[in-house]
């Protein structure tokens, strides 16, 4: 996105395909960095906690007959 373009931005994001596309992505759990990578790398890396709410998250929007891009409440 341009309006973010050659800048640093934090974001904090509960839905995870609103950040898939970032450059670094740092995973946090009581206030520790527990990971920390790109959506693909975290999704890779064995264990990872990334991968298992990206896929708790999928899953639970393919429960409500849905895409990542909009939710919508039943």
């Amino acid at each position: 996105n341009d309006l973010a373009a050659s800048r640093t931005s934090i974001t904090i994001a509960h839905r995870l395909g609103s950040i898939k596309d970032v450059d670094t992505i740092i995973v946090l759990k009581s206030a520790r960095i527990i990971e920390k990578g790109t959506h693909a790398q975290l999704l890779q890396k064995p264990g990872s906690e990334y991968a298992a709410m990206w896929t708790a998250q999928q899953q639970g929007l393919a429960a409500y007959g849905e895409d990542d891009e909009e939710r919508k409440e039943p």
